[in-house]
């Protein structure tokens, strides 16, 4: 895939997550965002996104750039695993037939912010429907992810 239509495609995944929260936002019943918590929204869900796309391309220099040197991430069976265990983890399966993020919604506080959402994976070793929970930093402008938990959704 071209560096275009990568960012491309990051863009509309981003757009396309951001639209609940948007809609969201935009009933009567809702407060409004405030502006710079907004534009943190769209910067942590362009993350998620180029995260997704880095998954689904076992793009191993975007991982290392995405995650932070701290980070961990909890399997949905309890396994914890660091930042080189998760992507050479990644690195080593197939590309994932189907690997979709929705309902994703993020929450900054200054240089903070949490997303959840649904992710929907569909290959080999590894498939079903879960939860999750990320925890990003901002740092020298770009936002890392610190930690990550993923809950697969009972009956899946």
């Amino acid at each position: 895939m071209n560096t275009r239509l990568a960012r491309v495609s990051i863009l509309g995944m981003a757009l396309a997550m951001a639209w609940p929260a948007s809609a969201a936002n935009s009933r009567r019943d809702e407060p409004v965002m405030p502006a710079a918590n907004r534009a943190a929204s769209n910067e942590v869900l362009i993350q998620e996104a180029a995260w997704n796309n880095a998954l689904i391309n076992r793009d191993g220099t975007a991982l290392n750039d995405i995650l932070a040197d701290e980070f961990t991430f909890k399997d949905a069976a309890g396994k914890t695993y660091t930042k080189a265990q998760y992507v050479a983890a990644f690195l080593r399966v197939a590309r994932s037939p189907y690997y979709s993020m929705t309902e994703v919604r993020p929450t900054p506080a200054g240089d903070k912010a949490t997303a959840t959402g649904r992710l929907t994976v569909s290959r080999t070793n590894a498939s079903g429907d879960f939860r999750f929970s990320d925890s990003l930093v901002k740092r020298a402008g770009r936002w890392q992810v610190v930690t990550s938990q993923e809950t697969r959704v009972s009956g899946k």
